[in-house]
């Protein structure tokens, strides 16, 4: 690990100390078929993206869907509507039928350590290892290792505080139950969507380099 990076983590850990010690960032668990996953939420850095996952996973949104990308040491992708069984599409194809605003452009954004939680994005297919801007709608995904290749282009909005150890036995095809809710602010979470000017076309699949 770079200087570079050992730096960036002590800045990580002294943000997480301040979230700990204030207690009101949001706090959700997925609920998965090898156990449960507590999750705190990035509220501060990520308004936006928070607001879109607090919102669908209040709704029930992912509910039965499957962990349709798992790569050992890498990456746990979820939250595609089209993984749940019986349902048309491509699994990895699916979305929330709109997209949400990258916030990876911050100046305070978190960064991609093991245990990250992050929104997926379409692959752009003119620029190999690059990403369509503004194209996160309903898919995330949580890093195993620390992987600062995907700090430019990715929005990081939690991180797993509880329950790595059930992300490392997860599978292909296991089922995220649901994703409820331990405790948020009191007040309503909705996200400004949009359409970006080059959406991807059907079926092209959300994912990551």
């Amino acid at each position: 690990m770079s200087q570079r990076w050992l730096a960036l983590w002590e800045e990580e850990l002294a943000a997480r100390a301040a979230e700990d010690a204030a207690g009101t960032a949001p706090v959700m668990q997925l609920i998965t078929s090898r156990g449960p996953v507590t999750v705190m939420l990035f509220e501060e850095q990520a308004p936006n993206t928070v607001a879109n996952f607090i919102e669908l996973s209040e709704q029930g949104f992912y509910n039965g869907t499957r962990f349709h990308r798992v790569e050992p040491n890498f990456v746990v992708q979820g939250g595609d509507p089209n993984s749940r069984p019986g349902t048309p599409g491509e699994p990895g194809t699916g979305g929330r039928g709109a997209k949400i605003p990258d916030e990876s452009g911050r100046d305070d954004k978190r960064l991609h350590f093991a245990g990250t939680l992050a929104m997926a994005k379409a692959p752009n297919p003119t620029v190999p290892g690059s990403s369509i801007p503004n194209t996160s709608s309903s898919q995330f995904y949580v890093v195993l290792e620390p992987t600062e290749s995907l700090n430019r282009e990715y929005t990081v909005f939690g991180r797993v505080i509880d329950g790595m150890e059930v992300l490392q036995r997860i599978r292909r095809d296991d089922e995220l139950t649901a994703v409820t809710t331990i405790s948020r602010p009191d007040r309503e979470y909705k996200a400004t969507t949009m359409l970006p000017p080059s959406v991807p076309p059907a079926g092209t699949k959300i994912d990551l380099p």
